[in-house]
């Protein structure tokens, strides 16, 4: 007979009580330390500290569970494969830190929480978080002692060591395969579970940043891993896309009515003079008004607040409201004026690296893309008319660019679009009086801060009010027919808590119609000269539809009267339907419904299959 128990000991299986009691001891303490970072993080997870709101992510078992379980697989898994307590909890320790402070300063200074996907672009968060002041306050820092403390009691005090490498083997293994089950269990492929978490003294339940410190920011984080990687949206058919798209067909432009188009975002633009309340004691918009008075405008409902400018910038330029691009030549409406003989420029004064433009835009069919490393850096001051923005060229000085770019596009006999990026007027907004003149009416119940703040965002909206002028008498005075296209990105951060949107008595509350408007809306102008007017046959006078930066390209069209590429067709009918599909709002009938209230869904469904079927059908050979 086979003597087992020989032969477990000759391979060093543990057979004993004692190894096993070792292990279980050593399971116990990686949980109760875990547990304790996992407090940390929920006393982090409240921006402001909140008692009442941290004891609600404490008091709840399933989020509390939610939170700690990824931070004892990685330490039990750490302690595996070093087989010290210390270490593991002091790596545990600092990679969740790193999460949760890292989570802080975003929701401070762009109220918007950590995703997976930002670590795909953590060189752009190294170099965005140089212009803006550390966000680590006393809260961070008494989470920092205690991990500290907490490695130092470790090391002097519990040293279980498990001698048998096969056991920490199969421990690592199990650690690993508990996170991916529960990944596939709990985080990744259980939204019901997620949206069953929210509790309403976090705020409104629409805002990004209150869903993620409503579960924590460890679960939070996890979550979100998904979304950083593209899928199909739910119910694709490949064929029922194709077969909804052919019955739509790519148009030319006629030659007659090919005009130069000059686009412009503006970085956190938004008139102000609209909300009741807000007087001026000099108009910073004195321009714009007149400009937009001989303009055909309308109201830009985005789908960002203060931050995630590439939502607006790429849904303008493609139509498409998913903002999930692989590295490849996508299909653009770049790519369609190219198939047109149009001359496509891009330009930015900031850095190019910023959302991967100066790879993106190449993808969407730019012919060149300039930016700061490769032309506005080189700039030396005294060739500029007006001092730099951050050390970033203003908007007057860059506007000249974009004149220049036109200029050589008729030169070559090119009709010319270009889309430019401005970033004169990004926050944060000093607290100290910055500003050349005081711009908007003080009021007895305004704070000096807020309204120091509040008056210096008017200053850089000033400034940019000069450069619209320049640019307006430049196109005025041109033969060549030019339409000029502006819109705001998105509303600007004045406030770690919205306080000047509050100080203004600005309701942004997003459970309200009103709320939404206000969070989400700017303005958009479609401004032509007499050449264009002739050749549009328009009069580009009037208010215009309130609409979805994916339709803004198709407001324009549908104005003057052409019809675009297929999918840019198929998109007014869309419009036609819902002209604003929001995250939280959709339009319908004139009225806002709340997305998760809309009753038929069919439209909005087939829109996402179809910007699937054609984001992913590659681009065709562009030709003149």
């Amino acid at each position: 007979m086979i003597n087992l128990k020989a032969n477990l000991t000759k391979y060093h299986i543990p057979i004993s009580n004692q190894p096993l009691k070792k292990c279980a001891q050593t399971i116990g303490i990686l949980m109760v330390l875990s547990m304790l970072l996992g407090i940390c993080m929920m006393v982090l997870t409240t921006i402001t500290c909140d008692l009442l709101l941290i004891g609600i992510l404490i008091a709840d078992l399933r989020i509390f569970f939610l939170n700690v379980l990824p931070l004892f697989c990685l330490m039990a898994l750490v302690y595996c494969l070093t087989n010290t307590v210390w270490i593991s909890f002091m790596i545990t320790g600092v990679i969740s830190f790193i999460v949760a402070e890292v989570n802080r300063f975003k929701m401070v200074f762009r109220d918007d929480p950590l995703i997976f996907e930002d670590v795909l672009l953590m060189s752009e968060a190294k170099e965005m978080a140089e212009n803006y002041i550390l966000y680590l306050d006393a809260v961070s820092i008494c989470v920092v002692i205690c991990i500290l403390i907490g490695t130092f009691f470790c090391y002097f005090n519990i040293k279980p060591k498990i001698k048998h490498g096969f056991a920490r083997f199969g421990g690592a293994l199990c650690a690993v395969a508990i996170l991916v089950t529960s990944c596939n269990s709990f985080y990744f492929n259980n939204k019901d579970l997620y949206n069953s978490l929210w509790h309403p003294l976090f705020g409104s339940e629409y805002k990004a940043g209150n869903q993620a410190m409503s579960r924590g920011v460890i679960y939070s984080f996890i979550e979100s891993i998904p979304d950083a990687f593209v899928s199909p949206p739910e119910g694709y058919n490949a064929e029922e896309a194709e077969s909804i798209l052919s019955k739509y067909q790519d148009m030319n432009i006629p030659k007659r009515k090919k005009v130069h188009m000059i686009s412009i975002m503006l970085e956190a633009y938004n008139d102000f003079s609209k909300f009741e309340g807000v007087e001026f004691t000099n108009d910073p918009y004195a321009n714009y008004h007149a400009l937009e008075a001989d303009a055909y405008r309308g109201n830009l409902y985005t789908d960002i607040f203060a931050a995630s400018t590439i939502y607006t910038e790429r849904q303008y330029l493609t139509g498409y409201s998913d903002m999930h691009f692989s590295q490849k030549d996508t299909p653009s409406y770049i790519w369609y004026f190219k198939s047109q003989g149009y001359s496509v420029d891009a330009m930015h004064p900031c850095f190019g690296w910023f959302y991967n433009r100066k790879n993106m835009n190449k993808y969407f069919g730019f012919d060149s893309f300039d930016y700061h490393e490769n032309k506005y850096e080189a700039i030396p001051d005294d060739m500029l008319k007006t001092p730099r923005y951050h050390d970033y060229i203003s908007d007057y000085d860059f506007f000249d660019y974009i004149i220049e770019g036109f200029e050589n596009a008729v030169a070559n006999d090119e009709k010319y679009f270009n889309f430019s990026v401005t970033y004169q007027n990004h926050g944060p907004y000093p607290t100290e009086d910055k500003a050349d003149m005081e711009y908007l009416m003080r009021k007895d119940d305004y704070t000096a801060e807020e309204y120091n703040m509040i008056n210096n965002y008017f200053d850089g909206i000033y400034k940019t009010d000069i450069a619209l002028q320049k640019l307006r008498d430049y196109i005025d005075n041109q033969k060549e027919p030019i339409v000029l296209t502006l819109f705001g990105d998105h509303n600007p951060r004045l406030g770690g808590e919205n306080e000047v949107y509050k100080m203004l008595g600005i309701n942004l509350n997003l459970d309200t119609t009103d709320g939404g408007e206000n969070y989400y809306e700017t303005r958009y102008v479609f401004y032509a000269n007499d050449a264009a007017k002739r050749a549009l046959r328009r009069d580009f006078k009037g208010e215009g539809n309130t609409i979805s930066p994916m339709f803004l390209m198709n407001e324009y069209f549908d104005y003057v009267g052409l019809k675009g590429s297929a999918y840019m067709n198929y998109l007014s009918d869309v419009k036609k339907k819902h002209c604003v599909i929001n995250p939280v709002y959709v339009e319908v009938d004139g009225q806002y419904v709340l997305k998760r209230e809309l009753e038929d869904k069919e439209t909005l469904r087939r829109q996402k299959c179809v910007e699937y079927y054609v984001k992913n059908s590659g681009v065709d050979e562009v030709t003149e």
